[in-house]
Order: structure tokens, then sequence, then C-alpha cells
């Protein structure tokens, strides 16, 4: 929330009586009584500068409400069709903080039922794990692979996936952050030494590293995992409104200029690359 006295705010409440005084004073002593209209009329202009100003900070209130009611309302449309499309045996669990957004969540459990998808690889663990595990499930075939950097992170998923009864759809590895060099520059990104894929990667969904970890910490996920997908897969690239991610998404599609670029506007906004 906007401070109640900001810097302008308190410079106009300390200036203006100051302003009406002097200028009522300079214009005494130039003209007399007569002068003394000056600062009457510097008053209404002060008056009607604070009344701008004011409908200005309520228009930008009345603004930040609405897309937070308009988000809100997507978001519960987006977890309201994810639910019906899953029929999930337990209710989801939440989706906030550092969870992906249920519309995010929607997309990809549309893409994974509607697509060819075999296997589902995800930098990152969570909820949106265990909505493609739902997935896999309701298909009948296909599998999830999600790599985690944070041990006691990764087996709470792994119980997650358990409660639910979708375990045997998906993996979680425990995948410690490593040294990698791509293009003469270090990296820390997901251990693969011990991971075998086990077939070619149909989509990719790319929620971690932290953005704490480097700058453009999800960068290295295409060039380091290219090799292992599938002709026509389909990467989807979280947190895609933030610098970092807007930067990644131009350089994967310098790097492979014939794939699809395209962004979502969903919460947080999404970029998805199309082999």
């Amino acid at each position: 929330m906007e401070p109640r006295f900001n810097r302008n705010r308190l410079l106009l409440a300390v200036g203006a009586p100051m302003a009406v005084s002097a200028s009522g004073a300079l214009a005494f002593a130039a003209w007399g009584a007569p002068g003394l209209v000056a600062p009457m009329a510097v008053a209404t202009a002060i008056v009607v500068v604070m009344l701008i100003d004011l409908r200005h900070h309520r228009m930008l209130i009345f603004a930040k409400q609405h897309a937070e009611l308009r988000s809100a309302y997507q978001q519960t449309e987006a977890i309201l069709g994810l639910n019906m499309l899953l029929r999930p045996g337990l209710p989801l669990p939440a989706t906030r903080s550092w969870a992906a957004a249920p519309d995010l969540l929607r997309e990809v459990a549309l893409h994974c039922l509607t697509r060819p998808v075999g296997l589902a690889v995800e930098a990152g663990s969570g909820v949106s794990t265990l909505v493609m595990a739902y997935c896999m499930k309701q298909k009948g075939h296909g599998r999830v692979i999600a790599l985690e950097h944070d041990a006691a992170y990764a087996e709470r998923t792994r119980q997650l996936l358990a409660q639910h009864g979708v375990g045997d759809h998906a993996t979680v590895i425990h995948a410690p952050l490593v040294r990698r060099t791509i293009e003469g520059r270090a990296w820390q990104w997901y251990d693969l030494a011990h991971v075998d894929f086990g077939a070619p990667i149909d989509l990719l969904l790319v929620d971690g590293p932290p953005d704490t970890t480097q700058a453009l910490a999800r960068w290295p996920a295409l060039p380091l995992l290219h090799g292992q997908m599938a002709p026509a897969a389909t990467v989807f690239l979280d947190d895609g409104d933030r610098a970092d991610e807007r930067e990644t998404a131009r350089r994967w599609k310098e790097l492979y200029p014939a794939a699809m670029l395209e962004h979502l506007p969903l919460e947080g906004g999404v970029w998805v690359l199309r082999f």
C-alpha cells in the first residue's frame, strides 16, 4: 500500500503554507492591498493540485483492486476447471507462494491430456508434478520425472504423490545443483549424472531453480536437455514476466530459431517454446 505521506505530499504540506505566506508578503509590498489577491490565487491553485493528486491516488487504488479481483476470479475459474478435468481423489494442495498458479497448471494439464506426451520432465517439483501425474494416470500411460535440488522438498513431493495414489506415474529425483559449463560460462544447475530419462522428453516444464541461485537461473534447462527432447517437444517457462525469464526466452529463441515462441498472459506470465 502506498504510504499516507509520500515525499511529494510532504513537500506540499510544508511548502503550501510557506508559498501562500511568501506570495502575500511580496504582493502586498509591491501593490499594497490589491496584492492580497495573489495569496488567494496561490491557495486556490494548491487546492486544485491536491484534488488532482487525490483523484489520481484513488484511481490507482481502484485499478489495483480491480486487477486483484480479476486475477482472483481467473484463478478460481482455473482451479475449478482443473478439478473437473482431473477428478482428484483428494483436494489439490494450495497453489500460492512458490507453487505454480492454477491457470498454468490448467494449461499444462490440457497439454498432457490432448497431446502425445509420453514423458514430461520438470525442473522443480510440487503441485505441478502431482497434476501431470494425474494426467498420466487418466491417460493410462506416460510418466513424469521431476528434478528437485532440495532433498526435503523432494521427499514432500513424493509423499504428496503417494497420498493421491499417483506415485507410480511420477518420479522425483533429488538432483543437487552442481557446476556446469555452457558456452564457456559456469552455471549452477541440476545434477544429471545419475538421471536416466529412458525416452525422449515430450514436455519440459521449467519452474526452477529459484531465481536467487544466479542470474538467468533457468536458462541452462534447454541447452542441457535439448539433446534429450523429442522432435516436436514443447517447453513451458513459468514466471515469464520477470526480466530474467524474458531474457531466457529470448536467448532460447536465438539458440533454436526454428522453434515457435509464444507468451501466454497467465498469472506471472508464461513462455511456451514449441519445436
